[in-house]
């Protein structure tokens, strides 16, 4: 009877349940992470004619760091999918071992407040939302970025950490009447008050925790440089830990097509490592220019860096920028556009059409001897012009190029040998460009002499003497360098 009894306890004994459970719930996220990865394929292959090149230089290492260029919300759409998913051999479990770093407000509520401008009649439900725990599940590393801060990010830490502070008390007098207009001495309201109240578009905007009183700056500054440094830790760990880390080294979205400055934060992980880190350059470049529905997106991934460890500071942020920006892929948007803004620049009010080609075609054939990745509709004439008429297709259909105006039917006419296109050099001549739509001529422009610049063809045009932004005064300043 006593042995019946012990094996009765044995049977009903629930200590390997919690183990079970949390298998299967690794299991379960690994799954939720491969579902929204063949997701991010379907939308990047729907949306966007993807080609890829070099795809045989990722060897799969452990401790391989993905640098990217990050020139649209799309980028981790069309890489991650197309380096892991649907590769023979399989390559899908690779990605377990992979982690993205992502910014920092993903963790907070109301960033779906400032990400879909369009909703902002639903900012109080929107306000409630946080999809930190989904972004967590698809082993996002978040990173705090000093100066990359909005003001919503901010009130909504603050409410989280400090609580639901008055305004009065909490908010400088500058930026409380920003906020809350009329109502900015009111002493009842709070902070949650300023973020449903204050305007969409000054809580899209960037700003340092000096927004805040100064006994409340001083604590947010110093929790921020802290946590930096756990989050720059934590992506050593991965890499030692034998993972991989996709990163975009710019840390935003290029507003006006040129690579930007450096991230410290690449700088320190692959420095601070305990072991061997090899870096994978890639880069996406998307010809949107174009008339046809599915616009050409082509990544092309560069070969593995070893040995970085061995480089300085400034000398390794200079090989990283130059190795993503030099892969870049020569496209028509890129030359018809820089031809356009030379010609503004000349003093010119209009082109004829076929000195455009001519001068064009001269020209990408001088820059593909020199070892550029080219366009593959450019490598024949009779593809070069078929591009170049959808190019300019493209620009009278979108306005603010040429001067004529037509309708979109007309814009699809065929461009005569003969034909004077006029410029529109008012708009031509703006060097504002936040987005690729506000000035997509400037914005294709820069892209291309950012890899003139990377491949040494053309001098700088601003020369710096330290390209790595650092959070090092941040601490003491309150400011990034």
């Amino acid at each position: 009877m006593q042995t019946l009894f012990r094996l009765g306890k044995k049977l009903v004994d629930l200590t390997p349940i919690p183990f079970w459970f949390a298998q299967g719930r690794r299991e379960l996220r690994q799954r939720y992470r491969d579902g929204v990865s063949i997701l991010f394929y379907a939308a990047s292959e729907t949306f966007f004619d993807v080609e890829i090149r070099g795809r045989k230089n990722f060897t799969f290492t452990p401790g391989t760091l993905i640098a990217c260029s990050h020139k649209r919300d799309a980028d981790v759409a069309i890489v991650i999918p197309h380096l892991y998913n649907f590769r023979r051999p399989t390559r899908q479990r690779r990605m377990r071992g992979l982690y993205e770093v992502t910014r920092d407000d993903f963790m907070e509520k109301g960033f779906l407040v400032a990400y879909f401008p369009w909703l902002d009649w639903a900012r109080p439900v929107l306000a409630r939302i946080n999809i930190a725990r989904p972004m967590r599940d698809l082993q996002t590393c978040p990173v705090k970025l000093p100066d990359e801060q909005t003001i919503s990010q901010l009130l909504q830490e603050t409410i989280r950490i400090e609580g639901n502070l008055k305004a009065i008390e909490a908010i400088e007098d500058e930026w409380r009447v920003k906020m809350l207009g009329t109502e900015a001495n009111n002493p009842r309201l709070t902070l949650k008050d300023a973020f449903l109240r204050a305007p969409l578009a000054l809580l899209s905007q960037y700003a340092t925790p000096r927004i805040f009183k100064e006994h409340l700056y001083i604590r947010i500054r110093e929790r921020h440089y802290q946590l930096m440094k756990q989050q720059l830790h934590g992506m050593t760990r991965i890499l030692e830990r034998g993972g991989s880390i996709f990163i975009f080294p710019e840390g935003k979205v290029t507003p006006n097509g040129r690579f930007g400055k450096i991230r410290a934060a690449l700088t320190r992980v692959v420095q601070g490592a305990r072991t061997e880190v090899r870096m994978l350059p890639a880069n996406v470049t998307y010809d949107y220019m174009d008339s046809v529905r599915r616009p050409k997106a082509i990544m092309v991934i560069g070969k593995e860096i070893t040995n970085i460890k061995s480089f300085p500071k400034n000398e390794l942020a200079d090989l990283v920028g130059k190795e993503i920006a030099g892969l870049a892929v020569l496209t028509m948007s890129g030359l018809a556009s820089r031809y356009l803004l030379e010609a503004v620049e000349n003093g010119k009010d209009k082109v004829h059409y076929a000195i455009m080609r001519d001068e064009l075609w001269n020209q990408l054939c001088e820059l593909k001897a020199t070892g550029l990745e080219v366009d593959m509709r450019l490598e024949t004439r009779a593809g070069f012009e078929k591009r170049l008429q959808s190019y300019i297709h493209y620009c009278k259909s979108k306005g603010g190029i040429f001067l004529s105006e037509v309708t979109r039917q007309e814009s699809k006419a065929q461009v005569r040998d003969s034909e004077w296109l006029a410029l529109d050099v008012l708009a031509l001549n703006r060097k504002e460009c936040h987005k690729p739509g506000d000035h997509p001529v400037l914005y294709c422009a820069n892209e291309l002499m950012s890899l003139l610049e990377a491949r040494d063809l053309v001098e700088e045009q601003v020369a710096e003497t330290d390209n790595v932004i650092s959070f090092q005064n941040y601490r003491r300043q309150g400011n990034a360098v």
